[in-house]
């Protein structure tokens, strides 16, 4: 169940990435903004990202709008989001980052999507319970839902889920000022070819090159971040934003790592 949830997840980020490059609709949408002079660049360097960063989020308007009924697909959304020049979708609000980037022509730039997954565990325990162990289960999990940490304004409510080993905390939203924030799952990397280096950035908090915060803000623990580039080849980027990678809990949850890369390529 975790394989498949797994590639059903990687294959629809590949097709989200690929009908942003080629989508018509879209890319035409795309160059129709790429007149200001923001995008009339020579060479990519870290100030020149930052204004394009800059101009995208004075131009473009993410509101968090969870009543906002959404389109059936997404490239409608995509659209709609293009001519409105704002979204209350997240992943929307990247992809848009994503296009402009692409189709930038005074210079060629490497843009990847990333794309956070959260597939169910590899080893569901909670399925196969007795009666007894579930009843068990459920208390824990009531209690653990009810235990809320408080620091200063901010309040987190914590779920139980299971691993393989034991039980850790997952942490599906926050609350701050009585508000829930929403889980990170989409963000993306620019290719710099002088440092021969991928960076972070991030369109709705307008962050570049800073991944300090990434995991407080993605679903925890962060077994799983790739990235689709321009040729929509995938890659497997997680340590890149999971500190703890190098932890026995990363390993026992993840997917043999042999056959994730054969997988992938």
């Amino acid at each position: 169940m975790h394989k498949t949830h797994l590639l059903c997840c990687v294959a629809a980020g590949q097709h989200m990435n690929s009908t942003l490059n080629t989508n018509c609709t879209i890319k035409a949408l795309s160059f129709s903004f790429l007149v200001d002079g923001v995008f009339q660049i020579k060479e990519l360097t870290i100030d020149s990202l930052q204004n394009i960063l800059k101009w995208f989020r004075d131009h473009f308007r993410y509101t968090e709008n969870k009543s906002k009924k959404e389109e059936s697909h997404f490239s409608d959304m995509l659209s709609s989001a293009f001519s409105l020049q704002e979204s209350s979708v997240e992943s929307v609000f990247t992809y848009i980052l994503v296009c402009l980037l692409r189709s930038i022509e005074t210079v060629s730039i490497e843009v990847r999507l990333c794309y956070a997954i959260n597939p169910v565990p590899l080893r569901p325990k909670n399925l196969i319970l007795s009666d007894k162990q579930r009843e068990r289960k459920n208390a824990t999990k009531i209690k653990n839902k009810e235990d809320v940490v408080k620091k200063g304004d901010k309040v987190t409510d914590t779920i139980l889920i299971s691993s393989d080993d034991e039980d850790v905390i997952a942490e599906p939203y926050s609350k701050s000022s009585g508000k829930k924030q929403r889980l990170r799952q989409f963000w993306l990397e620019v290719y710099f070819p002088t440092g021969k280096r991928w960076v972070y950035v991030d369109p709705v908090n307008g962050k570049v090159d800073d991944v300090s915060d990434i995991e407080k803000h993605t679903c925890n623990p962060l077994l799983y971040v790739f990235a689709f580039d321009n040729k929509n080849y995938v890659s497997d980027v997680t340590k890149k934003y999971n500190q703890k990678w190098t932890e026995r809990e990363f390993r026992v949850n993840r997917v043999n790592e042999q056959w994730l890369q054969e997988t992938l390529h």
